[in-house]
């Protein structure tokens, strides 16, 4: 389905995710994997259409793709496949070291009902099948944060990974067209105690955001930011 050489890498990658030994091993498969699953994603996206309404069962994708879990998604009409924390956790466990463990308890507090990586991390209340609002105001983006720059302080080894977490949150907390669902004054709340711990992770450009962000919910509505989203209006 995917062609002989996707199918070359992915065995290899099963390969190296069962042969992890270490801390290194742990980092380099867990972005190969990262990198395989895009991969496979695209393909299933333009190759695999339902049939009759019902796509063929593909479920079977996570036994040759550890770490993952495939699901149905798009109202049950195409495949994704989810980073599974619940596997990446036992392998962590399996190296001497324990920045890996750190890490990936970082992320399943980022998707905690279940530990697996869906599209709305728990900073976000899903509202519709494909869109939601920031949480920004109940403390999970400043959570996070810190255990970000715990892990960032003890191991520079999963740097990448901490830099993509940051912005991920950096943008559900700036970037334009974000909704709020909590009131202005949680929001502004949490935006001081964030900008006031100064985690070293932040780029000039970052606090600028964020300090920008801040002024802007002052007045949220002269700058068409809707906020209190909770409330219906």
């Amino acid at each position: 389905m995917a062609g002989a050489p996707f199918r070359a890498r992915l065995a290899q990658y099963r390969e190296e995710y069962h042969a992890i030994a270490d801390a290194d091993d742990f980092a380099v498969v867990f972005r190969n994997g990262r990198t395989q699953c895009d991969s496979l994603v695209n393909m299933l996206a333009a190759r695999v259409t339902p049939a009759n309404g019902a796509p063929a069962d593909l479920f079977w994708l996570g036994e040759v793709f550890p770490g993952y879990a495939p699901q149905l998604v798009a109202e049950g009409t195409a495949y994704h496949l989810f980073e599974d924390y619940r596997q990446w956790l036992q392998k962590a466990r399996q190296t001497p070291e324990s920045d890996d463990d750190e890490l990936i308890q970082l992320v399943i507090s980022a998707f905690p009902e279940d530990s697996i990586a869906y599209f709305f991390p728990v900073w976000s209340i899903q509202t519709t099948d494909y869109s939601g609002h920031s949480l920004l105001g109940r403390g999970h983006h400043l959570r996070l944060l810190r255990q970000s720059q715990t892990l960032l302080t003890r191991s520079k080894r999963f740097e990448p990974e901490i830099t993509a977490l940051k912005a991920d949150l950096l943008n559900d907390m700036t970037q334009a067209g974000v909704t709020y669902w909590e009131s202005r004054e949680k929001i502004i709340a949490e935006l001081d105690a964030i900008l006031a711990a100064d985690f070293s992770f932040w780029s000039p450009a970052d606090k600028i955001a964020l300090q920008t962000r801040r002024n802007q919910l002052e007045r949220p509505e002269d700058y068409g930011i809707q906020v209190n989203q909770q409330a219906g209006f």
